[in-house]
């Protein structure tokens, strides 16, 4: 069976047997260690079976406790299933992984329900080569991911980890104290983070951690206030933001801070990664890549678009759309499924939330479309902050920074934003929460 994954893991275990692969920690309890050899010793068996068991087989694999039954793509739960311990999820997909299967994984669902998605493990690879002509991480990187493996970016981070033979450190569970103690007991080179995650770790102080080389982050917008509080804790870093998707892999990359192979203009999501081919057709964005998917699992949703070129290149979109500057840095305006018309003007609400974040205090912001008689629809933000700030507070910010159609007429105040499991605002549970009445009046 076709598993480069597996047989790279192979390799590192014959020359360094006995080197860390993963490590597990919870908080009040002792590290649990995956070696190299501990590896291959409980992949090897299924790989060598892999030639006469097919993906279909209903016969469970039992190994450190856990059953694992292997599944169809079409009929198959994500690769790291979230029900799972991280020590489990990495058992449960090396079985998988071992036995040549596609990758399954879910989008983040912000904007609606979650899909699932299929990759080829050689999709995987070909995102592991842009990331090292990017990133140069190396075997003797220590990796630190801590977040749920049923996230795209920590399981990723795990296994190109295990792909190129450095040490990966999991966590049970997120808790910024537990990770900068991490970064220190394991001297740490590499912390995986999404910008909400790096918000609560700078808030705990000053204390600079010069081990770590490189902050990689995903998963949502960039909090650009937060850059010198995060040179300032890791000086020795260089801080790179993907934009990127379940389905696409890396887009582009930005680099804030510390000694940037390229600085990154205000605004802008870098330019696109090694490989990766960026268009824009009437404002969408399509990107052409050897990343990119190979199909959903149960139907697409209806703001993807697919298509293949002359030459018989493929493209794909997941409707965000945006515009390339003459240097080729590309800038994010939104996402067509969330387009707002307010009086006959699209208004894409990423922009306000984005200014709506940068008065001092506001730690969540959302920006809603509410249907409306006489405009089409109303606008509505949406912030947490403590103490809240009032209305007119809000507007003479807002007034500077954004056209006045943009600026919500109406405020609201909550305790807290429904998040998705990948650290994501959930958009379809701000509006029930707005609906049901969740929300004050500012």
């Amino acid at each position: 069976m076709h598993a480069p994954i597996v047989r790279a893991i192979a390799q590192h275990a014959q020359a360094t047997p006995g080197k860390a692969a993963v490590i597990v920690e919870a908080v009040g309890r002792p590290a649990r260690t995956l070696t190299y050899s501990a590896l291959v010793d409980f992949i090897g068996p299924l790989t060598a079976s892999s030639a006469s068991t097919s993906s279909t087989d209903t016969a469970p694999v039992v190994s450190h406790g856990l059953a694992v039954t292997p599944a169809a793509p079409e009929n198959a739960s994500p690769l790291f299933n979230a029900a799972y311990a991280p020590y489990d999820q990495v058992i449960h997909a090396l079985s998988r992984l071992a036995k040549g299967e596609a990758i399954v994984g879910s989008t983040s669902g912000s904007t609606g329900q979650a899909k699932r998605y299929c990759r080829s493990q050689d999709s995987w690879v070909a995102s592991f080569a842009m990331d090292q002509k990017m990133f140069g991480l190396r075997s003797s990187d220590v990796i630190l991911a801590p977040g749920s493996l049923s996230h795209s970016l920590f399981s990723y981070a795990l296994c190109h980890g295990l792909f190129i033979g450095a040490t990966v450190v999991l966590s049970e569970r997120f808790r910024p104290d537990h990770v900068v103690h991490q970064i220190a007991s394991h001297n740490a080179t590499v912390l995986y983070g999404v910008p909400t995650q790096l918000k609560l770790i700078v808030q705990l102080g000053s204390k600079a951690y010069p081990s770590v080389r490189w902050v990689l982050s995903s998963g949502a917008r960039w909090f650009g206030e937060i850059t010198p509080e995060l040179q300032a804790m890791f000086p020795n870093a260089v801080i790179a933001e993907f934009y990127g998707a379940s389905e696409l892999s890396f887009v582009s990359v930005a680099f804030h801070g510390g000694p940037t192979p390229t600085p990154t203009p205000s605004g802008s999501v870098g330019r696109p990664a090694p490989g990766v081919r960026v268009q824009i057709d009437s404002d969408q964005i399509w990107v052409s890549s050897p990343g990119l998917f190979e199909r959903y699992l149960g139907g697409a949703p209806a703001d993807f678009f697919e298509r293949v070129d002359a030459r018989g290149v493929r493209w794909c979109s997941v409707g965000d759309l945006g515009r390339l500057d003459a240097d080729g840095f590309l800038y994010l305006s939104g996402r067509q499924s969330r387009k707002i018309i307010v009086s006959g003007k699209n208004l894409y609400p990423e922009e306000v939330e984005q200014a709506l974040l940068s008065y001092p205090g506001i730690t969540q912001a959302a920006v809603l479309g509410i249907e409306d008689a006489l405009r089409g629809e109303r606008i509505v933000g949406i912030i947490v902050a403590d103490p809240p700030p009032t209305r007119a507070q809000l507007i003479a910010h807002l007034r500077p920074l954004i056209d006045d159609y943009k600026i919500p007429r109406e405020f609201f105040h909550a305790s807290r934003l429904p998040m998705t499991n990948s650290g994501k605002t959930d958009f379809a549970a701000v509006r029930s929460l707005f609906q049901a009445g969740g929300c004050i009046a500012l």
